[in-house]
């Protein structure tokens, strides 16, 4: 049986999961926004059409950024902190698409060969959908709710490694989507950062729990052969968890990465949008 400790912090994390997913329900009848651009961990915009159908309905579009450009991220950082620059740097590098419209954001982009240094003001419109996307979406917040509760579930009835595992791992990595829960964390930068962080921790942890859950399937009972890695596994945790922190943590402090920072964070950025989504 599930120990008073155990039972507090599965229902905490399990509060937190479903936090993150219910409020996208919303969206089935509001469609979110979006500024119109897309960059990469290095300030490169590389998109300037968003999830627009047409690239002169993106914001960044008329206001004049275009492919090529590129975010000045000696200017673009949280530390010192300035929640306006801060918000801005989270919307623009942190993976996340989309916004509550009417929610603005300053950029301040590089000098090229062909214009100068600018800083440039984008305010989020209403991103097109339609009936089957909205469809699509109610599916998977309701196959979200149910795969995370029944997680949940499993512990509180039959608490072991195994179960455990498997609701680390869909905790984080489920059908559920979460863009609404980040829209709205745009508003308060200092938050969102948090959620960042926290997010970098439950991914590690929920690769390391589908190890785990692996480890112990059927019968929850570790196999000899595997014991040296179930040991291991904290330290894959927190080699994993430093990883996905390398580029918030380069973020924070000058908004801009070298050496392995630069070689993952990419990567590492696309794994949690699309673990998200």
């Amino acid at each position: 049986m599930l120990v008073a400790g155990q039972r507090i912090l599965l229902v905490v994390l399990l509060a937190w999961a479903l936090v993150m997913i219910i409020p996208d329900l919303w969206r089935v009848g509001q469609p979110l926004g979006s500024v119109g651009f897309y960059a990469n961990n290095d300030g490169l915009i590389y998109n300037v059409t968003g999830p627009f159908d047409d690239q002169t309905a993106s914001p960044a579009w008329k206001a004049g950024i275009r492919d090529g450009d590129r975010l000045d991220l000696s200017k673009m950082r949280c530390l010192p902190y300035d929640a306006a620059t801060c918000g801005s740097v989270l919307s623009a590098l942190g993976g996340i698409q989309f916004a509550v419209p009417g929610h603005g954001i300053t950029l301040d982009l590089a000098s090229t060969p062909d214009r100068p240094a600018r800083q440039v003001y984008l305010v989020a419109v209403e991103r097109p959908t339609n009936f089957l996307k909205r469809a699509v979406l109610l599916l998977d917040q309701i196959a979200g709710i149910l795969v995370v509760s029944a997680a949940a579930w499993l512990v509180w009835t039959r608490p072991g490694g195994m179960s455990w595992g498997f609701f680390l791992y869909v905790m984080w990595f489920n059908p559920g989507q979460s863009f609404q829960f980040y829209a709205l964390l745009q508003h308060w930068p200092l938050l969102l950062l948090a959620q960042n962080v926290v997010g970098c921790i439950a991914q590690a942890v929920g690769f390391t729990g589908l190890l785990l859950f692996v480890l112990r399937v059927p019968n929850d009972k570790p196999d000899p052969r595997w014991r040296a890695l179930e040991r291991a596994l904290p330290l894959i945790a927190l080699v994993l968890t430093l990883l996905l922190l390398t580029p918030t943590a380069a973020r924070l402090a000058t908004g801009r990465r070298q050496g392995l920072g630069q070689a993952s964070s990419q990567a590492l950025l696309s794994l949690r949008v699309r673990s998200r989504s």
